[in-house]
């Protein structure tokens, strides 16, 4: 992606940061993803800055306290904006709901809602406030999103607008007839005929007549109307399609409303005007209890469990709040301050000063943040350590520049309606943005001067977009607005149809196949059918929580949760049970694998997790600094690592108590890695003017790399080797030109797979796919008519292989309905007859081959103690140490980062060295080696081994240099290495294994490192007989890692590939990840696609208004760097992987949101996870197996507005999850692995 795109994204929803991950302000410009907020019943109006509502400056973990506490802020009465409740002015502070100003607590419930033509948002929430004074037909204070009322002074002629969550303030008359705006509040006011006119910072105005707002607009004039009956109560809310809210009234009362589906929503109040229950469709409901005051003091969610409330004496503020399981927290309010103390007693201290304005934060362990404004808006941060990050403002309130704790500054520039024309980064790089006459988005460029453009319709939607290299891409859409088809620069068409309310219903892709998703009631995915009618159905409880997942073989996993909505059990079609326990705030505390052995999560009082203790008596341990940043981290061998950062957070500095050599990185202005010394040297990179990595120099060698106009890499020069790529229109890799004379091509079918290659050596390569499923069905390699390498795949309903046939021999497989590899027959050529038992967590327990049974022992942490005659020891970090058998041992030493540093087999010793990334850089004794990599990720591309050079292309490796002698590469559909072949194409090198590795067959002398999962960069070491994959070693003969998962994803952390070899890899040694073949493009990644940090990517082909990167900062559950503390098992992290996401809802259970934020993604893919949740996350993690973003509230929804409508767009995502815990990750702290989310 292009600079321009990257900073695109920055204009749809830019958010400069502040010191701190949690605080943001930056630039409001007009974009469509404001408009998504703005007439959703969400305000509309533009704040100067972001509230400081979230974890960090909350200070609490743990579940929202509440059902349908759903996505609020808090609610004020600003001390300068007088007599208003709703959501928290930006100045103010905010926990799970409540103002910690006055104490007033907001509840709000999404009922439904849709998308319109132009990127608007028709959705409707209710709101109630504590302290609210509001008698509407709803009820006693509450409002709903189309409850938006304007009332003018009969004498002064002001204007009071109060919104629909009882956010209000005043805009006051001038002598002159305008309207002056309230402090830190950025919409204008101008009296238009009979009416008034109020228009956002991103260009929505709300029309108010008779002091109601009967309509709203964006910025092409796509309209909402808001009609009212003659008592004036709102009686329906209409897109520009005609789709309807229609509300129905009996004797003033809101009973009931309607959306466009025929969905029914009820509503019933009491004799004292309380809205007592709320029914839904599916005939379920949530019921509320009211004291005398009209406040809630209960709620009933729809399973039943009751989360109650109690309030002052005095004053009225919340005074606690329970949870089902009596989990308390208390709220206690001075002259100037709010202390928060939670169910374990950790208190929480917002201070004021006397305008109302947060000017400091007091978390627990006395981690002090003070904020300082200019005015009404936030000027400064400084942080716990004394990091101070500042703004500044123009009169209009735009953000002029940001500077860093470190002085960097970016500056940005605006146009007169405040959409931001260009940006300079810190080291005076220059992007820049145009609009149309109505300020809509239509091209930019970035600092290398490389342009993009888009064509828009008259509803503002892009019809088309040019990339810099001039290529274009089309979109179509129907009456409501939804793009039914998108066309690439080549002519292929996806295609998507939708149900009333824009949901997918289904999406076709460019060669007929389709994916159909259905729905219950409450839109909820109730089964997702795949090409080949291959279905997979879930279910759900009352509150949302997936309870039952059946794949298309009838294979059903079960999940159960706790009152409070936590996940306490899932059971697999196996019937293996995996546990989880939880302290008074929500804190995992411990997890029970299926043999019943328990691992122990232990917080310190700041709330950050402090130790691991596993069944094996071994633990680990971890300290924090202010920042909560991990400072030191200890082992169970005592082998401490420490962490120190610059003021902006990024690591500089990591040393080793046991003498490993420590690691030093340095940064320029715009952050990006300049340098890093290690034990084997310094290593310096070199950016172009877009930040593109143009060189990389290592003590191991250099590598540079040049791009085209849209930034991608189309040339790659290191280890004696020079390639050339080039791409079709659609972006494809077409053709590779090698040492400038040795070309090879690259063909495609419209779903862009690969479909055939051309090698210099005069071979070529076919790939078929089925016609139905759309899986590969056979790679051919084969010179004129002499066949080189060819296998046959079928499968089952699940995608799993059944079977792959040679022309030397054929396999088939056999799986249990955990998906475990339970039998591999082979017959013909090196024919054998393998079968697999496991036991509850994984644990491969008996191996049967010729007759032969090999029974497997393992400790209480699952590490294997014996197999087929050997023995295992294993140091205190779950580090082999050694296998013995009667004939002889090796054994095994470790670094202070769990790598392996050597082996000793007899008299022989070799060794092993690594960067300060963790990746493998030189081999001595052995097969000695030293390895040029391409880049910063732990399974980068070797470009060079010291004895040979190599060249990878579209289809992973392509050939090898090796002595002068060149060599290509023919893989099969795993990416394991099949056959060699020399430049005229004769085959000097067969190989093949068994599923887990295993050498079947053999022929040829070449010493290439690549045999299984060559493709994904597993390097086998001859030595040892094992394979490096990442950050780990694995034992093809047990079919495991000799090493504990440094991430500690997944539910064994010591098997491979999830017991399933044939059908997956894992090429960072974290965890499974389903082979997908597609196209590559040459990236600096290690599965070329570009060097990560930890990331999650949603992969976006095309997106209503732009395409662009969007990158948040993340944390997911158990990622992190190596030996630091994690959260349990796969449940408390995303498993690095592809997804499908395919349908959004936010989530009304308080179990699975931070801030009273949080959303539910759906997603088909078992077996890891078959939902994500996203909240937002602080300084601390916590996430209990979601994605917490690092960002504010409106982050967060901008976040889900964007994914939801590109889902309605397309019908799923294609989400790809890559978390790298090397040392690119260590400069972000917490044990809880921070990272990016991006959408592209």
């Amino acid at each position: 992606m292009s600079w321009f795109h990257q900073s695109a994204l920055r204009r749809l929803a830019l958010t400069t940061t502040l010191s701190t991950a949690w605080l943001t302000v930056g630039p409001s410009v007009g974009s469509a993803a404001a408009l998504g907020r703005a007439q959703a019943g969400k305000k509309g109006h533009q704040r100067a800055l972001t509230p400081l509502e979230l974890q960090r400056i909350q200070g609490t973990q743990g579940p929202g306290l509440g059902p349908g506490a759903g996505v609020s802020q808090g609610a004020a009465v600003d001390r300068n904006v007088e007599g208003q409740t709703g959501t928290t002015f930006p100045w103010e502070g905010g926990m799970e709901g409540l103002n910690t100003v006055n104490g007033n607590k907001l509840t709000e419930l999404y009922l439904t809602g849709w998308r319109v033509q132009g990127g608007m948002h028709v959705s409707l929430t209710l709101y109630h406030n504590s302290l609210g004074d509001l008698a509407s037909p709803l009820g006693s204070h509450w409002g709903h999103s189309y409850l938006i009322a304007g009332t003018v002074h009969p004498l002064l002629g002001d204007f009071t607008v109060r919104w629909g969550d009882g956010l209000g303030y005043t805009f006051t008359r001038n002598i002159d007839g305008s309207f002056a705006t309230p402090q830190g509040i950025d919409d204008t006011l101008a009296q238009e005929g009979t009416g008034y006119t109020l228009t956002t910072r991103d260009q929505v105005r709300y029309h108010f007549e008779n002091g109601q707002a009967v309509w709203i607009k964006d910025r092409s004039d796509n309209q909402i109307t808001i009609a009212h009956g003659a008592d004036g109560q709102v009686s329906s809310v209409t897109d520009p399609s005609g789709r309807s809210l229609t509300f129905t009234y009996s004797g003033g009362k809101l009973m009931s409303v309607s959306d466009p589906a025929g969905r029914v929503f009820t509503f019933t109040q009491d004799a004292n005007e309380d809205l007592v229950a709320i029914g839904f469709p599916l005939s379920s409901s949530m019921a509320y209890g009211y004291d005398s005051q009209h406040r809630i003091v209960s709620i009933t969610d729809a399973r039943g469990k009751v989360w109650t409330r109690g309030y002052t004496a005095l004053g009225n503020a919340l005074a606690w709040e329970k949870d089902p399981m009596n989990h308390q927290r208390i709220y206690s309010y001075g002259p100037d301050y709010t202390e928060v103390t939670d169910a374990l007693g950790h208190v929480t201290r917002h201070n004021y000063n006397p305008s109302g304005q947060l000017i400091s934060l007091v978390a627990p362990g006395n981690r002090t943040t003070t904020l300082a404004y200019t005015g009404y808006r936030l000027a400064s941060v400084t942080s716990p350590s004394g990091a101070t990050s500042s703004v500044t403002y123009d009169a209009t309130g735009n953000v002029l520049s940001s500077t860093d704790p470190l002085g960097n500054t970016t500056s940005y520039a605006y146009d007169s309606r405040h959409d931001l024309i260009s940006l300079v980064t810190p080291m005076g790089k220059l992007v820049t943005m145009s609009y149309d006459s109505r300020g809509r988005l239509i091209g930019g460029s970035d600092p290398l001067g490389h342009s993009s453009s888009y064509t828009l319709n008259s509803y503002g939607q892009p019809i088309s977009f040019t990339n810099a290299r001039g290529k274009t891409r089309t979109v179509t859409y129907d009456l409501y607005g939804n793009p039914t088809s998108t066309t690439d620069a080549l002519g292929h068409t996806t295609s998507t149809t939708y149900n009333i309310l824009g949901m997918p219903l289904t999406t076709t892709d460019p060669t007929g196949k389709a994916v159909s998703t259905s729905y219950d009631s409450l839109g909820r995915v109730v089964s997702v059918t795949a090409p080949g009618n291959r279905t997979t159905s879930f279910a759900y409880d009352g509150e949302g929580h997936l309870v039952s997942e059946t794949n298309a073989l009838g294979q059903v996993s079960n999940f159960s949760y706790n009152d409070s909505g936590a996940l306490v059990q899932k059971v697999d079609s196996l019937g293996r049970a995996v546990t989880y326990s939880y302290n008074a705030i929500g804190q995992r505390t411990g997890v029970t694998d299926g043999r019943e052995k328990l691992t122990t999560y232990s917080y310190n009082s700041e709330g950050e997790l402090a130790s691991i203790a596993f069944p094996d008596n071994t633990s680990l341990s971890a300290t924090y600094n202010a920042e909560g940043r991990v400072a030191t981290r200890t082992d169970g061998r005592g082998v401490v690592v420490s962490n120190s950062y610059d003021l902006a957070g990024k690591l500089t500095q990591v040393t080793y108590s046991d003498g490993t050599p420590s690691v030093s990185f340095s940064y320029n202005a715009d952050s990006l890695r300049t340098s890093m010394g290690d034990g084997t040297g310094t290593t310096t990179y070199s950016y172009d003017g877009a930040g593109n990595l143009t060189n990389r120099t290592s003590p191991q060698g250099a590598v540079s790399y040049s791009y085209d106009a849209t930034n991608e890499i189309i040339g790659k020069v290191g280890g004696g080797t020079t390639v050339f790529y080039n791409f079709d229109d659609a972006g494809r890799m077409s053709a590779l030109v090698a040492g400038g004379t040795q070309t090879t091509s690259y063909s495609y079918d419209n779903a862009n797979r690969l479909t055939g290659i051309t090698r210099p050596d005069g071979s070529g390569e076919t790939r078929s796919y089925d016609t139905t499923t759309g899986e590969l069905k056979s790679i051919v390699s084969k010179k004129s008519a002499l066949v080189i390498a060819s296998s046959l795949y079928s499968y089952d309903a699940l995608g799993r292989k059944l079977s792959e046939a040679t022309p030397d021999y054929q396999v088939s497989y056999g799986y249990d309905s955990a998906g475990q590899l339970t039998s591999e027959v082979r017959v013909g050529t090196g024919a054998y007859s393998i079968s697999y038992g496991y036991d509850g967590a994984g644990n491969r327990l008996t191996k049967t081959q010729a007759g032969v049974t090999e029974s497997y022992l393992y400790d209480n942490a699952n590490k294997l103690l014996s197999a087929g005659g050997k023995s295992y020891t294993y140091d205190a970090t779950g580090n082999m140490t050694s296998v013995s058998w009667s004939g002889g041992s090796i054994n095994l030493t470790w670094d202070g980062e769990s790598r392996l540093k050597s082996s000793v087999l007899g008299n022989s010793i070799v060794n092993y060295t690594y960067n300060g990334l963790g990746q493998r850089v030189a081999k001595s004794g052995g097969t000695s080696a030293s390895y040029l990599l391409s880049d910063d990720s732990i399974d980068s591309n070797v470009v060079s081994d010291g004895a040979a050079s190599f060249v990878r292309g579209a289809a992973g490796l392509l050939s090898e240099k090796r002595s002068g002698v060149q060599k290509f590469y023919h893989t099969d559909a795993l990416g394991s290495v099949r056959a060699l072949t020399n430049s005229s194409g004769t085959v000097t090198d067969t190989r093949s294994t068994d599923a887990f590795g295993m050498t079947a067959t053999s022929s040829g002398t070449t010493a290439t490192p690549f045999g299984l999962a060559g493709n994904y960069n597993y390097h086998d070491d001859p030595e040892t007989g094992l394979k490096r994959l990442g950050h780990r070693m694995y034992d093809a003969s047990t079919g495991r890692f000799i090493s504990r998962d440094p991430i500690l994803a997944g539910d064994n952390w010591y098997t491979y590939a999830a017991n399933d070899p044939i059908n997956g890899v894992d090429p960072e040694g974290l965890d499974y990840l389903k082979v997908e073949l597609g196209p590559i493009k040459p990236g600096t990644g290690g599965d070329g696609v570009g060097y990560r940090e930890g990331r999650i990517t949603w992969v976006r082909e095309w997106d209503q208004y732009n395409w662009y990167d969007r990158s948040w900062p993340i944390r997911s559950g158990g990622y992190r760097d190596s030996d630091t503390l994690v959260p349990p098992g796969k449940t408390t992290s995303i498993p690095p992987g592809d997804y499908t996401v395919n349908h959004p809802w936010p989530g009304r259970s308080g179990g699975y949101r931070r801030g009273d934020i949080g959303f539910t993604f759906d997603v088909s893919d078992p077996p890891r996870r078959s939902d994500i949740r996203i909240h937002p996350d602080g300084g601390k993690p916590g996430t209990e197996g979601c994605i917490g973003i690092v960002c504010d509230g409106k982050d967060l929804r901008d976040f889900y507005d964007r994914v939801r409508d590109y889902i309605k767009d397309h019908g799923r995502i294609n989400m790809k999850v890559t978390i790298t815990p090397d040392m690119n990750l260590k400069k972000n702290n917490t044990i809880g692995d921070e990272s990016d989310c991006s959408i592209k």
